[in-house]
């Protein structure tokens, strides 16, 4: 309904919901009811994706927004934990393990999962392709690090 609500909340990455305290209790919002849900200066957006052939929906916290926008998406991972090599185990040790991936948007289409190579930013950003490439080796921007994808989907927006 275009509201704005203010709610002590928490995102769970291990079963992608956004959790909210009423009353003492924990809720889970039911992501077609909200259009997006606000942790600090981070904004998350429930959107459908594509991961090989499946079609899926998640959430993804919004890094740049515009003609291309970039995302991001944590998810979680239970590997089993190494045995100390003096202490040893005792039970079964496990570790969870949170892994983040990125993914972009062109205009209304399914989120698509990007890639941290030069030729996988430069498909996704090919309009100004030219531009980004000299961007990028002016301010030496390297393809594997966030900030400098977010500097890049920025520059691709700003016009």
């Amino acid at each position: 309904d275009n509201k704005a609500y203010g709610v002590e909340g928490r995102y769970d990455i291990h079963n992608d919901e956004m959790q909210i305290l009423v009353e003492g209790k924990v809720k889970v919002l039911q992501p077609h009811q909200i259009k997006a849900f606000s942790l600090g200066n981070q904004i998350f957006v429930y959107r459908s994706f594509t991961e090989g052939e499946a079609a899926l929906k998640g959430y993804f916290e919004i890094l740049v927004e515009g003609k291309v926008s970039l995302f991001l998406r944590r998810t979680t991972k239970t590997k089993r934990a190494n045995p100390h090599p003096v202490l040893g185990s005792v039970n079964d040790d496990f570790k969870v393990v949170t892994k983040e991936s990125l993914y972009y948007r062109k205009r209304d289409k399914p989120l698509r999962y990007l890639k941290r190579k030069k030729k996988a930013v430069l498909t996704a950003l090919s309009r100004k392709k030219k531009a980004i490439t000299q961007l990028a080796k002016e301010e030496r921007l390297n393809v594997k690090k966030t900030e400098d994808l977010i500097r890049l989907f920025s520059f691709y927006n700003e016009k």
